[in-house]
């Protein structure tokens, strides 16, 4: 490669490594905790909508199942149409096995947040997510499904992770998102597959810091940046890239 187009590919790995930190570091209240500042709580007459904080609020909600892998708590059709709420479903700090589906949602911050969840409890599917900072967010939670959802238009984030491992992201689509359609920081041994990110303003998939992902058979196109992968130990295959305004894909710090 010639010396100038080093320096060009060098620049253009800065640019999108600034404008993914300041937006996390932009947006990094909205995920930190659901209720980080009680301030902004109380001079609002917003509050979340459905708020787990423990096992037995699955059953003070009276959500139909019993929270086994075979009968999972099932919190589905619900809809949210305007921005009445801080956050829609926020499950934190559960062990019982449940499910998100088919639920129509927006709200200020996230539309569905999961935070500290046992291993493999979680399936989120068939949810249409909209108009939020973050269409679903997980932090700090493993064996996450997030299935054949849409995200967008208009979210910050269409799909938020953090520090999750051994989760499956496939046939999810995020378009006119106003940042990522997909931004995972930190995780490992994650499937991303199948996923359709078109449209968005900024980028298709920005994973940052993270290693033994598997990235297949996605479609980043019409975007203004495609993917951004800062990834180690990972199989990136079959994707489609093409079509965006500055540039299909950025691999940076990477092993293979």
């Amino acid at each position: 490669m010639k010396k100038y187009q080093v320096i060009i590919v060098i620049f253009l790995s800065s640019l999108i490594l600034f404008d993914f930190k300041s937006s996390l570091a932009h947006n990094s209240t909205y995920y930190n905790h659901v209720n980080a500042d009680i301030t902004v709580v109380k001079e609002s007459s917003l509050i979340e909508f459905i708020t787990i904080v423990n096992d037995t609020n699955f059953t003070d909600y009276g959500f139909p199942g019993n929270g086994t892998q075979d009968n999972p708590y099932r919190i589905e059709y619900y809809s949210l149409d305007e921005i009445e709420y801080l956050n829609g479903i926020v499950i934190i700090n559960t062990t019982k096995h449940f499910l998100i589906q088919n639920c129509y949602l927006m709200a200020l911050w996230s539309a569905i947040y999961i935070e500290n969840i046992s291993d493999g409890t979680a399936v989120i599917q068939e949810n249409t997510l909209l108009k939020s900072d973050v269409g679903i967010a997980v932090k700090n939670s493993n064996g996450v499904q997030i299935i054949n959802n849409i995200c967008g238009p208009y979210n910050n984030l269409g799909i938020f992770l953090s520090n999750t491992s051994n989760s499956i992201v496939k046939q999810n689509t995020g378009f006119q998102n106003e940042d990522y359609a997909i931004c995972s920081v930190e995780s490992v041994s994650n499937l991303y597959w199948n996923n359709n990110y078109s449209f968005n303003i900024n980028a298709g998939m920005v994973l940052y810091q993270e290693s033994n992902a598997t990235i297949l058979n996605n479609i980043c196109n019409y975007n203004s940046r495609g993917g951004f992968f800062e990834v180690t130990n990972s199989t990136i295959k079959g994707n489609m890239l093409d079509n965006n305004h500055f540039y299909g894909c950025i691999l940076t710090k990477t092993g293979f």
